[in-house]
């Protein structure tokens, strides 16, 4: 793994996605890239934040879902991540708390987060006001 991925990595796995919420999913079937974008107190505390995942070199994705409906809740109950750095390949993990779950092997990975910020109808109309 190059470098900057393994930093990636890192801070990926330091980070608290149990209680985490999935708000995107890209999956980029010609490059195989897949895109994940999850919100929630990632680091404890009260604070909110907005990380994207991206893995590169994806293999072997599976999706599963025991209701055999689209999830009701995007709720995050866990999401492991490891790596072999003999095999050159990562796995990755995610688990909804509602039995849905993703899965999938990669390459390598980047990683970007920023506060998030939440704005509200009452927001804007206090705005307008």
């Amino acid at each position: 793994m190059s470098r900057r991925d393994a930093d990636a990595f890192e801070v990926a796995a330091r980070c608290a996605f149990g209680d985490a919420f999935l708000a995107s999913l890209a999956i980029d079937m010609q490059t195989r890239r897949l895109t994940l974008g999850v919100y929630g107190a990632l680091h404890g505390g009260t604070a909110t934040q907005l990380a994207t995942l991206m893995f590169f070199g994806v293999n072997e994705l599976v999706c599963e879902n025991d209701d055999g409906r689209f999830p009701e809740s995007v709720h995050v109950a866990k999401f492991d991540l490891s790596y072999d750095d003999d095999l050159a390949s990562g796995r990755a993990d995610l688990r909804g708390a509602r039995g849905w779950r993703l899965g999938w092997s990669f390459e390598g990975i980047a990683f970007e987060e920023r506060a998030a910020t939440i704005a509200s109808l009452a927001d804007d109309d206090a705005d307008a006001g």
